[in-house]
């Protein structure tokens, strides 16, 4: 993507080769977004720190990629813990939507106001820890994959216990 091409579609950002672009580039044609810093850390990943203000699209076109979307208010870091999978930490105000794009994908649509760590456990699965005060939807898309859809308050983990299932164990105030 060009810089004129990224400058039109501030502050809907949608990087997709922001990795190709020097960070003085980037801070010329972005008004709304504060980025600390983006860099390849392998061939199929990338590492990105920012603030931003408005909705920002992440996709990694690698077969092995990750999809992020969110509207945030504070920091967000993105790490790929391996080329097929993901660790990401932030905090948000919003809706925030992390979907691995490998055969074995797994979708997290959640709106949380606290903490969320959602680290690859292994190629079939994921590990998911948070602290909800909204919907948490998850489905796993594989053919051996695990549907959890919950409305809590507190802590709630989700850790694969294999290819076939899941271990959740959460304390909720409210069920719905």
């Amino acid at each position: 993507m060009s810089m004129p091409e990224l400058a039109r579609h501030l502050p809907q950002l949608d990087i997709r080769y922001m990795y190709r672009m020097s960070m003085s580039e980037l801070a010329r044609h972005s008004s709304k977004l504060d980025i600390r810093d983006i860099r390849p850390s392998s061939i199929f990943g990338f590492f990105a720190e920012y603030r931003c203000q408005s909705w920002l699209g992440f996709r990694l076109s690698s077969i092995f990629g990750t999809f992020a979307e969110c509207r945030c208010q504070i920091w967000l870091d993105i790490n790929p813990s391996s080329i097929i999978g993901t660790y990401a930490e932030y905090r948000v105000k919003a809706l925030l939507d992390i979907r691995p794009s490998s055969i074995f994908r797994i979708s997290f649509k959640f709106r949380c106001q606290r903490l969320l760590d959602i680290r690859s456990s292994t190629i079939f699965g994921s590990f998911a820890e948070c602290r909800c005060q909204s919907w948490l939807d998850i489905h796993p898309s594989s053919i051996f994959g695990t549907f959890a859809e919950c409305r809590c308050q507190s802590w709630f983990d989700i850790r694969p216990i294999s290819i076939f299932g899941f271990l959740c164990r959460m304390s909720t105030s409210e069920m719905a």
